[in-house]
């Protein structure tokens, strides 16, 4: 799934010393009511934005996952592709869910593919990407130790994210989920991640800081489910009436980030959520 979006014209890779995901709750004066209302009218906006583009006349075709297919089909092909990312794995039940999505997903487009639910994740927050292992090993350094325990230590308050829903979009399929309205959100977990890199000396060289809580499941390999309009138009309602199912069905599930698993730092070849070495999992959040 790809984002770009930053908030309030922020470009995480420049920010400095700024912690972006303030701005939001600067902006909204901490209300975690209009927190959710920014996630939610992100990911509305953005699949209305996207299904216009799917559904037009002169869309071109659907973003290939190329190096994932080159993956697929060359077991000698390496990713050459590092990043350094903290992780939120979902629970049991989230992953159920996943799993009975993914059937349905497979019905519509059977090209499709799925992400293993053992690799099943949310990025709380990506701290580099894209760069030669060794830049990667020289933030993991600088991070130490002590910065490593203090980035998977969680909140005294668990961060609870709610509705699920599905993005549409040209590259791949994400569960999206709200943050709830407490104390302490999803969001202000993500705040405090990052300034938790500040205190180490590490700057965030994030793609994007998107208000956005998402697990992809399901990534495109090949055009061969989408290359006519009735297709298209096919899938784009096939993926509404999930949504649908979903607002109607599991509305209710809840998924406390970090519960049955602690936060996790990943470093490495990690893009497809199995490769790559854990660099330190913290303990399950108490709730």
């Amino acid at each position: 799934m790809s984002e770009s979006t930053d908030l309030n014209g922020l470009n995480p890779a420049v920010a400095g010393p700024l912690n972006p995901f303030e701005a939001l709750l600067d902006t909204v004066d901490g209300d975690s009511n209009q927190i959710q209302r920014t996630y939610q009218s992100h990911r509305i906006q953005r699949n209305l934005k996207q299904k216009v583009a799917l559904l037009s006349s002169e869309f071109k075709g659907l973003n290939v996952d190329t190096i994932l297919k080159q993956l697929l089909e060359d077991p000698n092909y390496v990713d050459p592709r590092n990043s350094f990312t903290l992780w939120a794995r979902p629970t049991s039940s989230v992953k159920a869910l996943v799993d009975q999505i993914q059937v349905k997903l497979k019905a519509l487009a059977p090209h499709l593919w799925f992400m293993p639910l053992e690799h099943l994740h949310t990025t709380v927050l990506e701290i580099i990407h894209s760069v030669p292992l060794e830049r990667v090993e020289a933030v993991v350094s600088l991070l130490g130790k002590s910065g490593a325990k203090a980035a998977v230590r969680l909140a005294s308050k668990p961060a609870r994210l709610i509705r699920p829903m599905l993005s549409i979009d040209d590259s791949a399929v994400a569960l999206t989920f709200l943050p709830d309205i407490s104390d302490y959100t999803y969001h202000h977990l993500r705040r405090d991640a990052w300034e938790r890199m500040k205190a180490a000396g590490v700057l965030v060289e994030s793609r994007y800081i998107a208000p956005s809580a998402h697990i992809t499941i399901a990534r495109f390999i090949v055009q061969d489910d989408h290359r006519t309009g009735a297709l298209m138009e096919s899938w784009v309602r096939g993926l509404e009436d999930i949504n649908e199912w979903l607002r109607r069905d599991y509305e209710d599930i809840e998924w406390i980030v970090g519960a049955e698993q602690g936060l996790i730092l990943r470093k490495g070849r990690v893009w497809y959520g199995g490769g790559g070495e854990t660099v330190i999992q913290g303990e399950p959040v108490a709730f």
